[in-house]
């Protein structure tokens, strides 16, 4: 498998120490058919038809720190855009990923969908980076399920 990255960073997991195989890239899974996160993973699988993520089809995509996320989200979903009742902005490639923040239609998509999808999925996504210890430039998938 290769060399063996050990750590304790807060980015994961609370600080608790755990171990990866860095030259592993890890898929963050997703299913349309999910009642919790079903419209995000729908924008996911629309947008990965043109851009990258897909395991197998192009380039992974790569973890980015907290202050860069904050600016890629501006970027791509700014709080200027009006967001019709219950919905919310969801922008892909994700705003935590470096890859995030880019120029819509070429590189980057948004999408307005159920507030309660994008916050769900959201939270899907911090367990992933959590549970596989995707740190800042780490590489990673989105698998459609």
């Amino acid at each position: 498998m290769g060399t063996v990255r050990c750590d304790s960073e807060k980015v994961t997991n609370g600080g608790k120490r755990g171990c990866v195989y860095p030259a592993v890239i890890p898929d963050f899974s997703l299913s349309r058919s999910n009642p919790k996160w079903g419209a995000m993973a729908k924008h996911v699988y629309d947008a990965q038809r043109a851009l990258d993520g897909k395991p197998g089809y192009g380039k992974p995509l790569h973890r980015t720190t907290p202050a860069q996320a904050k600016k890629n989200r501006q970027k791509t979903c700014p709080s200027s855009l009006i967001r019709p009742r219950g919905k919310q902005c969801d922008e892909y490639p994700y705003a935590s990923a470096k890859d995030g923040g880019g120029v819509l239609g070429k590189t980057q998509s948004r999408k307005m969908i159920a507030a309660e999808h994008n916050r769900q999925g959201g939270s899907q996504l911090g367990q992933f980076y959590n549970s596989h210890r995707v740190l800042p430039g780490d590489a990673f998938y989105t698998r459609m399920n």
